[in-house]
């Protein structure tokens, strides 16, 4: 993948901004990040997409001050191969 050719939408490149103050882990086969309840609203407004609603969500695990889940399955689900690719580099270089 030549890095130089490829266009992100926006919503890639907002996402890439909003996560790169947040806690990112790579475990097996899951990206795992966690998100404060107080940035719940804006994470979901990011993808303005029916996956949180007409899709049944997306599985999260609760914990004291913020919920856990893995960004892996929202990436292949609203991203090309080639940004699915390119977001999950830049976040490895997050970690």
């Amino acid at each position: 993948m030549n890095e130089d050719k490829i266009e992100l939408t926006d919503t890639a490149v907002n996402l890439l901004l909003f996560m790169k103050d947040k806690e990112i882990r790579f475990e097996e086969n899951e990206i795992v990040t966690w998100i404060s309840f107080y940035d719940i609203k804006e994470f979901c407004e990011l993808f303005n997409s029916s996956m949180f609603i007409d899709e049944g969500g997306i599985d999260v695990r609760l914990q004291q001050e913020c919920i856990t889940l893995d960004l892996k399955e929202i990436i292949e689900y609203h991203f090309s191969p080639e940004e699915n690719e390119y977001i999950t580099k830049k976040l490895k270089e997050m970690e």
